[in-house]
Order: C-alpha cells, then sequence, then structure tokens
C-alpha cells in the first residue's frame, strides 16, 4: 500500500488553479475563529520594522525642510529684490511650516496604558 503523507513540495508541484481550490476548501472545513486567524497572516508584507520608520520619516522630515528653507529663501530674495511679490511664497513657506510642526508634535494617541 503506497505512504498517503503529502508533503509541501507534492503541492506545489500540483497547478495554481487545483492548489487555489484546494487551500479554498481546507480553509472553509476550518472553525470561524481560525480561519479569522488564518486570514489575518499577512500574504507577503510583514509591518516594516522600526528601523525601516524611521528611515521612512527622517525622509519626510528632510524632505519638508528642504522645502522649508527653499522656500524661505525664495521669500527672503522676492521681499529684498522685488517687493510685493512674496505673497504665493509666504503661502508656500507657512503650508510646509505648519506640515512641519504637525509632524514634529508629539502625538494626542498614548499606547500602552490607559489614563482614566
Amino acid at each position: 500500500m503506497p505512504d498517503p503523507t503529502i508533503t509541501a513540495s507534492d503541492l506545489m508541484s500540483l497547478p495554481v488553479d487545483q492548489r487555489k481550490q484546494l487551500a479554498t476548501a481546507l480553509l472553509q472545513s476550518l472553525p470561524a475563529a481560525d480561519q479569522k486567524e488564518v486570514a489575518k497572516v499577512p500574504a507577503s508584507l510583514d509591518k516594516p520594522t522600526q528601523t525601516v520608520n524611521d528611515r521612512i520619516w527622517l525622509i519626510m522630515i528632510v524632505g519638508f525642510v528642504i522645502v522649508l528653507v527653499g522656500s524661505f529663501l525664495a521669500v527672503a530674495s522676492a521681499v529684498l529684490f522685488k517687493p510685493g511679490t512674496a505673497d504665493s511664497l509666504l503661502t508656500v513657506f507657512t503650508t510646509v511650516a505648519g506640515i512641519l510642526a504637525a509632524l514634529l508634535a508629539p502625538s494626542p494617541i498614548k499606547t500602552g496604558s490607559s489614563q482614566a
């Protein structure tokens, strides 16, 4: 009598359509709580690590700082060399300053312990 054990390599050798049907049938055979648990498992992307979050945050802040400094220089040169033309540049400067202030402000949402 042949060995009824099926290995992962046996399953991977099946066509994609058959693997989908098999996975669907197996998932439907689980209790509802287990189905939800399996559905929560990420397919390919995990949450970014703290290092990745920090790097993305740094790139955003540096980008906004560059725009802030550039718009400040543009406003300053417009005021010095062409008085009366700094209105639209001042809008850019104040918008970027507001964005930076919002990004650097502490979060009002506290995680961990709840305070009553």
